[in-house]
């Protein structure tokens, strides 16, 4: 019985270093903190060159020890289909987030999207200093500030606005 609860003990101590307490959003904190909220789908996924460290995570080491989790960039191009806060005459926008394989157990709560799916999402992200949206939680957990809709009984035909350049109001 002492073997097994030292057992459980230590997987709880490795379980927490790899990763900290995830934040809990409330939606009057997802929306305050938002500079826009559409509900938007996926028209084209890009993956970058970009590969980065996702804040406050680790992955844990053969040795023991920890490293930063490297996430590779993408580039999702979005076609808006309501504004719920900004300028409403945004069009589609990019939203920069990213990707992790093999997933960690205990890993980010990361967000990926199929455009043959023409999933619809609930999304509040921040404007990132270079035009590209981010997701208002972090590029850790982005799955908080972005919610898969059920799709409308109208059927909501996409209109393929977004064969310019993204980003553009008035697009």
């Amino acid at each position: 019985m002492k073997l097994l609860r030292s057992f459980v003990l230590l997987m709880v101590v490795i379980s927490c270093e790899a990763r900290e307490l995830v934040r809990s959003w409330t939606f009057a904190e997802l929306l305050d903190s938002s500079d826009l909220v559409v509900v938007a789908v996926a028209v084209k996924v890009e993956k970058l060159q970009e590969v980065s460290e996702l804040p406050n995570i680790f992955a844990l080491t053969k040795e023991g020890g920890s490293e930063p989790l490297l996430g590779q960039g993408i580039n999702t191009t979005f076609e808006v289909l309501a504004v719920l806060k900004a300028a409403s005459s945004l069009k589609c926008f990019i939203l920069h987030h990213y990707a992790v394989a093999p997933l960690p157990v205990n890993g980010p709560n990361l967000v990926s999207f199929e455009p043959s799916e023409q999933g619809r999402f609930l999304m509040f992200l921040k404007k990132d200093k270079d035009g590209r949206y981010i997701p208002v939680s972090g590029q850790t957990d982005p799955a908080f500030s972005v919610k898969k809709l059920e799709r409308g009984l109208d059927g909501d035909r996409l209109t393929n606005r977004c064969s310019g350049p993204a980003n553009s109001a008035g697009r």
